[in-house]
């Protein structure tokens, strides 16, 4: 599975994820993503018949490389913490589109994918259900309007997830999803 998840993660245009594969109950994880290094051509391997055509039905190329890269790259996270290969991994749908793995695979594991512009946010959980989202902000104003907004828990957690405090974490998670602040 090591070669498998390299070559998903070159083919990403991504560094290999340095991190640990564990997940407790009651924990979060986050990880932020880049769409715009992975072609579409080199990420096709890693989808199913499903995903692949999704990624043809898109009218703009842009919309369906986007789509091709995050599915893969959430197949390789996903692959990190459930140690099943990625492409053995069986995505299901609710009815509103939202992924899901067979309990089988998921032992537990929730996840959420959002993407907007060239980024991509997946968020796990353990035993929870798990939901995240990408907003655009385009103006100073509107960013200092949600942080202030924001309750103290959802600001420490931008500031847990950034690793700087106050203004500068908001401003660096906006940095992050490419946002214009």
């Amino acid at each position: 599975m090591k070669i498998a998840l390299a070559n998903l993660w070159q083919a990403c245009g991504v560094s290999p994820l340095e991190c640990g594969t564990g997940i407790e109950a009651g924990q979060i994880l986050v990880y932020v993503l880049p769409l715009n290094r992975g072609s579409t051509e080199a990420v096709l391997p890693f989808l199913s018949n499903d995903e692949k055509v999704r990624v043809a039905c898109y009218g703009r190329e842009r919309d369906g490389r986007r789509f091709a890269v995050s599915r893969t790259l959430l197949r390789g996270v996903l692959a990190l913490h459930t140690d099943i290969d990625p492409g053995r991994l069986v995505f299901f749908e609710e009815s509103l589109g939202r992924p899901y793995l067979m309990k089988v695979q998921a032992n537990g594991l929730d996840f959420n994918l959002a993407r907007r512009d060239d980024c991509s946010v997946i968020a796990l959980g353990l035993n929870r259900r798990i939901g995240i989202d990408i907003e655009s902000l385009r103006s100073a104003t509107l960013v200092e309007s949600m942080r202030t907004m924001l309750p103290a828990k959802d600001r420490a957690a931008i500031e847990a997830v950034c690793g700087l405090r106050s203004q500068q974490a908001f401003d660096r998670c906006m940095d992050l999803t490419g946002s214009q602040s």
